[in-house]
């Protein structure tokens, strides 16, 4: 039998509530649980349900509170039952899924609240609504769901719209932007920050949290700058000057952080984080000078080896060099910089002879450099500051390879490692070092020489490498690095079919999830990709670099090959997406913190990203964006490929001859002379009025090629700015005897004969052409011009419309048709074309004057008019033109506009016998008449 529910008092349901609330601010989460049970039970049936909601709402957050979940669905769901669906039941749906760490559920019920509140109107049933404004809390329990299951896009959604509805939550959004700069958008999180910022300018919180970020980023330069600023509005804040102390730290500054910490401590001497930070520098600082060997192998390095040691030789305090068979001068230049030599004849194993010079080193540490490397020397302080560091046992460089054609490759490198801790290289070619302890993941940079060799001493140096990578697979077949170091070499070779096998071998011994090998994983997949675009596999090599994009968004090496492969299978929208891509990403990229430890190729291939984009936008003949891009490459390069070509012809476009002129001496200066870049020269020169210069350059791009007849047309060219007709005409009569098809030729000869007045002879020349290009528009335009000169107007009416039956918009034609009609008297359609024509181009103010005649003509004074005030606009001191439109106004009525008119002509011109006529005329018509 159910139990009865007694009818008690409302007021006694009210006490009842004030006690449970008292008892949950003291944390008596029992008794409070107790009294709402109570209250459910005894007054469900009599309670408003406002009030039931703030029973439920209470008794689940106690629940939480005494983080005891197992209850909660089941008072949600006597909830759900006595209010039916509301906000509130979502939001104890997202809490209780969070605190039973249901990830999933979490975030499927806090996607439900947003779209319920998304819904709700707060000022009705608000007692259903109490979490209303929680929003943000609810959004970001979702996006935590969503980091601990490892969707790391639905976190920072989520996040962010979290920090969307409440902006004031600078911790939030503080974490917010770290998280997105941990998920490799750097310029995004810092973007988070600014907002932030902007809207709240006295939040030094924010500020400092921008410092701290930049540090975390390792924009130490950037760091170092903005919290020194922010340092100077407010010198005593303590976490400012702790995060100047962090990031002196992290640069190996050590005498600088500890100096920071120190005025953290006079401001705040309990301050527990700087006290920790300047304990442990003083715990971990090594007070005695530390020695550095450089070791080395060499052989025949003396064009790479003075570059080497003066960049090292005032860091070091020796250098250990391990010669495996020199023949050149390398020795003798390793003495003159005091380096220990030791002699050891070459045994096919990098790795031996590595260790070897280690073994000889003397120093407290090691650097390992080779002979076609560089380091920095205003880092050479930093680099003795790192070393003093006792709980650092190896540092790690950012090695930047210098590729031909101008492309910067990068990865991180062990090169500065402890001595006697027995760390060894292992590998016989691109061997590796295995360090254990700690590792110092520096900003220090070495720039590598050795890739931008010659085809034949790069051959050379793969063929060698070729050789002991397969005598080390004879011995052991399975070991992957090898592989992926022969697909690279096969890859630089030209041999793709041999690098797709051994790369292809990597991918299918390395698994996804295999997270400390996926880097060498995700790089033989870009391998891949490029040996089936070697093959010519289109497709195949799409899907693999589409493959590698999904395990690594933000790889920059397989955007910027499918890019070009793209442009490759004229695909441009396809390569203009792939390409932005590839700048979004850059832009978000800081090599220094690569956690992968992938070897980029094009981590600095911006110029040729831009370089692709601005030729897209050539071919659509957009050629002010083409422009644009292609500078942006050139400032990031000097030359590529035929950079400087396609800048001289955009400024050849846009008539800007001198630009012209600039890019095709540089593309000279740059080894990329050919007949293009001339030709662009002399044309450039022809429009500058420069015959000489013009005909300089049409007669080297003959010697660059005897049969060219452009080059030779170009000679024409320059004769027609210097040359008379007879002397042009010879010479182009010269050229049609060795290219008497030739119908630029022929064109040229008809506009000489044209410009001497025998329309005849040029009307022959111009239809020889038009058989060889029936579809030249502007050669029947020519012939037009002939027919018009000798006055037959019906066949040059023929011709001016078959040219613009070619082209519409050649509107230079409808001009030359509507002086046709006027000769034939047909006013009406040359009207038509007039109009047409002079909206296209209304800077052509002479044929305002004509279709202001046409209409006169017709009678049409009100059109007439307006043309003539256009035409008067743009040629105020053209008389006759004043004095039409006064014969306009007269035969309109407007007799005194008319008289103002020719009273106008006279001031200007008191002798003008036609004004003085018409305004006697107008006079004797205005006079009265007398009465008989």
């Amino acid at each position: 039998m159910a139990k009865k529910k007694r009818n008690v008092n409302i007021n006694e349901l009210y006490k009842i509530m004030n006690d449970a609330n008292s008892y949950f601010e003291q944390g008596k989460y029992d008794v409070v649980i107790s009294l709402c049970e109570t209250a459910l039970n005894d007054y469900t049936e009599t309670a408003e349900k406002h009030v039931l909601a703030k029973i439920y709402f209470t008794w689940v957050l106690s629940q939480m509170r005494k983080n005891d979940y197992a209850p909660i669905n089941d008072i949600i769901c006597r909830a759900k039952n006595d209010i039916g669906e509301y906000l509130d039941l979502t939001f104890m749906q997202v809490m209780s899924a969070y605190g039973s760490q249901e990830w999933q559920n979490t975030i499927h019920w806090a996607e439900k609240y947003l779209s319920e509140h998304e819904q709700a109107d707060p000022a009705e049933k608000s007692y259903l609504k109490q979490s209303y404004n929680s929003i943000d809390e609810v959004l970001w329990l979702g996006g935590e769901a969503a980091k601990n299951i490892g969707d790391l896009d639905k976190t920072i959604e989520m996040m962010g719209k979290a920090v969307s509805y409440n902006p004031l939550n600078h911790l939030h959004r503080v974490e917010f932007a770290s998280l997105t700069a941990k998920n490799g958008k750097s310029n995004q999180a810092m973007k988070i920050l600014d907002e932030g910022i902007e809207l709240f300018p006295n939040q030094v919180a924010l500020k400092n949290a921008k410092g701290y970020m930049m540090g975390e980023l390792r924009m130490y330069e950037e760091a170092e700058q903005y919290i020194s600023e922010l340092l100077k509005q407010y010198p005593d804040d303590t976490d400012a000057n702790n995060n100047l102390g962090v990031i002196y730290d992290s640069q190996g500054k050590y005498d600088l952080a500890m100096e920071q910490f120190e005025k953290v401590l006079q401001v705040e001497p309990q301050n527990p984080t700087a006290k920790e930070n300047l304990e442990n520098l003083r715990n971990t600082v090594e007070e005695k000078y530390q020695t550095i060997s450089a070791a080395m192998i060499v052989k025949d390095e003396e064009n790479f080896l003075p570059q080497c040691l003066d960049s090292i030789k005032d860091l070091v305090d020796e250098i250990i060099i391990v010669d495996t068979g020199s023949t050149d001068r390398t020795m003798e230049i390793a003495r003159e910089y005091g380096a220990k030599i030791y002699e050891h004849p070459w045994e096919n194993d990098f790795s031996l002879h590595r260790n070897q010079s280690i073994d000889y080193a003397t120093g407290d540490w090691i650097l390992i450099i080779d002979a076609d490397e560089e380091l920095k020397t205003e880092e050479h302080a930093t680099i003795r500051q790192a070393i003093k560091r006792k709980d650092v046992t190896s540092i790690s460089f950012v090695v930047y390879n210098k590729i031909q054609m101008g492309r910067i490759g990068f990865l991180n490198s062990h090169r500065m490692f402890r001595n006697g801790l027995g760390f060894k290289y292992h590998g016989i070619v691109h061997n590796q070092l295995v360090v254990e302890g700690k590792t110092l993941m520096s900003q220090f940079k070495v720039i590598h020489h050795g890739y931008g060799l010659s085809e034949e001493q790069m051959e050379k140096k793969g063929r060698r490498s070729e050789a002991l990578l397969l005598k080390q697979l004879e011995k052991n077949p399975e070991l992957v690095f090898p592989h992926f170091n022969l697909a690279q070499i096969y890859r630089g070779l030209g041999e793709p079919d041999k690098s797709l096998e051994h790369s292809k071998f990597v991918v299918d011994n390395i698994s996804v999830s295999d997270l400390d090998h996926r880097h060498v994983r995700l790089m033989a997949m870009d391998q891949m990709g490029c040996a089936y675009i070697g093959m010519d596999k289109f497709e195949e090599a799409e899907s693999v670099f589409n493959e590698a994009l999904t395990l690594r968004d933000d790889y920059l090496d397989p955007m910027f090959n499918m890019g070009f492969m793209f442009m490759r299978q004229r695909r441009y929208e396809d390569a203009e997406r792939i390409f932005k891509q590839y700048l979004n990403a850059r832009d978000d990229y800081r090599p220094e913190n690569e956690w992968m430890g992938l070897i980029l190729n094009n981590l600095s291939s911006q110029f040729a990203v831009y370089y692709a984009l601005g030729f897209i936008e050539f071919l659509r003949n957009d050629i002010d964006k083409a422009l644009e891009l292609f500078l942006k490459s050139y400032e990031l390069t000097e030359n590529f490929e035929f950079l400087h070509h396609l800048i001289a012809r955009c400024y050849r476009e846009k008539g800007m001859f001198d630009k012209s002129l600039e890019h095709c001496e540089k593309a000279i200066e740059t080894n990329n002379e050919d007949i293009e870049i001339r030709m662009i020269q002399g044309e450039s020169y022809l429009n500058l009025n420069n015959a000489e210069k013009a005909r300089e350059c049409f007669n080297r791009a003959l010697e660059l090629d005897p049969e060219n007849e452009s080059a030779r047309l170009g000679l024409i060219g320059a004769d027609s700015l210097d040359s008379n007709p007879e002397e042009l005409l010879k010479a182009i009569n010269d050229f049609l005897e060795k290219s008497p098809n030739s119908p630029q030729g022929l064109v040229s000869k008809g506009d000489v004969q044209f410009d001497m007045g025998d329309y005849s002879d040029a009307k022959h020349s111009y239809q020889d052409a038009a058989l060889k290009y029936p579809d030249d528009y502007k050669i029947l335009n020519n012939l037009g011009n002939c027919f018009l000169k000798e006055k037959n107007f019906a066949s040059a009416e023929v011709y001016y419309l078959m040219a613009l039956q070619r082209n519409k918009d050649f509107f230079p034609g409808y001009r030359n048709l509507a002086i046709t009609l006027i000769n034939q008297e047909r006013f009406e359609d040359a009207a038509d074309y007039l109009e047409y024509y002079v909206r296209n181009n209304p800077g052509d103010s002479e044929i305002y004057a004509t279709l202001g005649d046409i209409y006169y003509k017709s009678k049409n004074y009100t059109k007439a008019v307006g043309q003539f005030e256009k035409y008067i606009n743009a040629f105020p001191s053209n008389m006759d033109a004043i004095i039409r439109l006064s014969d306009c106004y007269f035969n309109l009525g407007k007799l005194k506009a008319a008289a103002a008119g020719y009273k106008a002509v006279l001031v200007k011109q008191p002798s003008n016998e036609i004004a003085a006529n018409r305004l006697k005329e107008l006079n004797t018509f205005l006079k009265p008449v007398e009465s008989q």
